[in-house]
């Protein structure tokens, strides 16, 4: 119903009654609104979140649309769906979290949105990988400040000391 943003199409299946929360049963069992948020179709997700499609509904592997625009960048889209109530501390099946994707992206903007609306900054994945040691893993500077920012973390250590470990 979402590919590409046709929305005028996706708004007349709507007013028909289309099921807005189908997901199709191949590859990854993905909704409309799951796709819509992946690929920032910013118009999609307003016109699916006003016909009552699940702002929490997760594919097969336990992504979210919050966890799918936060990992691809799209602001605008996270905005909306934080707005909707969109549950921040959902994770996949191995445990990731929107915020974690935002870190590894270097998506610091979506990151501070997800801080504001209590993400959990500490949450580990199975492997046990953070937001902070995905940022770090990037050499992310912007990312590792927010996100000690957002933790009460130290704000006087020396990131580029510390990348060349020169400090503890």
């Amino acid at each position: 119903m979402c590919f590409f943003g046709f929305a005028k199409v996706a708004k007349e299946l709507v007013r028909a009654n289309s099921v807005v929360n189908y997901k199709n049963e191949q590859g990854m069992n993905s909704s409309a609104l799951l796709q819509a948020s992946q690929q920032g179709h910013i118009d999609m997700v307003e016109l699916l979140l006003a016909a009552s499609a699940a702002v929490n509904g997760a594919r097969s592997d336990g992504a979210t649309p919050l966890i799918l625009a936060s990992q691809a960048g799209h602001s605008d889209v996270v905005y909306k769906l934080l707005e909707m109530k969109a549950d921040v501390n959902l994770g996949r099946s191995d445990n990731g979290q929107a915020l974690m994707f935002a870190a590894q992206e270097g998506h610091t903007d979506v990151a501070r949105q997800l801080i504001a609306a209590n993400a959990r900054a500490d949450a580990k994945a199975d492997s046990g990988a953070t937001a902070l040691t995905l940022a770090a893993r990037n050499r992310d500077e912007a990312m590792l400040r927010c996100l000690l920012d957002a933790d009460g973390g130290d704000k006087s250590i020396d990131l580029d000391k510390l990348f060349d470990g020169k400090e503890s």
